[in-house]
């Protein structure tokens, strides 16, 4: 994992890493990124996905209800 101490370099998680950051499976998130409906990602050559940890707790706040017949973003 990458120095998370440091501010001049994003947190990128594996897929392991990240799925455990936001408590989901990982084939949850590995259908999430195929359907386009979980956080951001980044490909790194032609087969590594990084998520920056900052983009993965923006996905995550902005999907904060007050009420379960509020809308989740897409």
């Amino acid at each position: 994992m990458a120095d998370t101490d440091n501010p001049n370099q994003p947190w990128l998680m594996t897929v392991p890493e990240a799925a455990r950051y936001l408590r989901l499976a990982e084939s949850t998130l590995n259908k999430m990124r195929c359907k386009e409906g979980g956080p951001p990602f980044a490909t790194v050559g032609d087969r590594l996905i990084r998520y920056p940890e900052p983009e993965a707790k923006r996905w995550l706040y902005a999907r904060l209800r007050h009420s379960t017949r509020q809308k989740l973003p897409r």
